[in-house]
């Protein structure tokens, strides 16, 4: 049993436009952590410094600390940066289009349930604002470099060895993303693929569907337990046991829905 042809053009269409979604929402966050980067390093420099050039666990260098929250998210967001977060929900929601169309060609008996895409917008979309500006911004970005810059005033750090720090950290390296893309990569691709998983799955239970296809677009890193699936159809409550084993990127708290 295979999927007919227009409905796997629909899913690697789905699968393809999603991939791009994401990739770019995150082309343009290299450039803000070497923004970033390059304000904490004017911050560390302004700090009071021995003749040595160790940073002087002081009053006045205390009382500085007390800005960095501001000072980091002044440093991240800006008229851009919200520009491109709200264009990331929109193009979310261009997805509809063709989960629409993967129903309506299914013979079955869907209809365009509007409500039901409202809730799933507001419901997945709207904590995205907060992930990538606010509380979810400031848990995964400003309180790791927060807690870096406060070692190395409180340790009496040489600033040059914190700037150094804060360069792995902001920018990364080869084998490590920066600490902003590694923030802004999580949200984007876990968001846009509940969002896609969410969608099918209620429309799939007000159809009572029991089989699904594991289905999508092979990458240079898939990983095994994909590899192993790919292009089969599964039963629902065969489906429903696999949280209950482990494998690579397995996200805490997956659980049988």
């Amino acid at each position: 049993m295979s999927l007919p042809n227009n409905l796997k053009k629909i899913i690697n269409t789905l699968s393809e436009k999603t991939d791009n979604i994401v990739f770019e929402a995150n082309k343009d966050v290299k450039n803000l952590e070497e923004r970033l980067f390059s304000l904490l390093s004017e911050f560390v420099s302004g700090l009071d410094k021995d003749k040595s050039g160790n940073i002087k666990p002081s009053k006045a260098n205390i009382k500085k600390l007390s800005t960095l929250d501001s000072f980091i998210s002044n440093s991240i967001i800006d008229d851009k940066y919200l520009k491109q977060v709200n264009g990331f929900t929109e193009e979310i929601k261009s997805l509809n289009t063709l989960m629409s169309k993967y129903f309506t060609e299914s013979d079955l008996d869907f209809k365009n349930d509007k409500a039901f895409t409202d809730i799933a917008e507001d419901a997945i979309l709207k904590p995205i604002d907060s992930a990538l500006t606010q509380e979810g911004l400031s848990q995964a970005v400003n309180t790791k470099l927060k807690s870096v810059i406060t070692n190395g005033v409180v340790g009496n750090y040489k600033a040059s060895d914190l700037v150094n720090e804060l360069r792995l950290l902001v920018k990364g390296n080869d084998e490590k993303l920066g600490l902003l893309s590694r923030h802004v990569q999580q949200v984007t691709t876990d968001a846009a693929n509940q969002y896609v998983r969410t969608y099918f799955e209620v429309i799939s239970n007000d159809l009572d569907v029991d089989w699904y296809l594991y289905e999508g677009n092979a990458k240079d890193n898939t990983r095994e337990f994909c590899i192993h699936k790919y292009g089969k159809f599964f039963n629902k409550n065969e489906i429903k046991k696999w949280p209950s084993s482990n494998w690579s990127g397995k996200i805490p708290g997956t659980n049988s829905s």
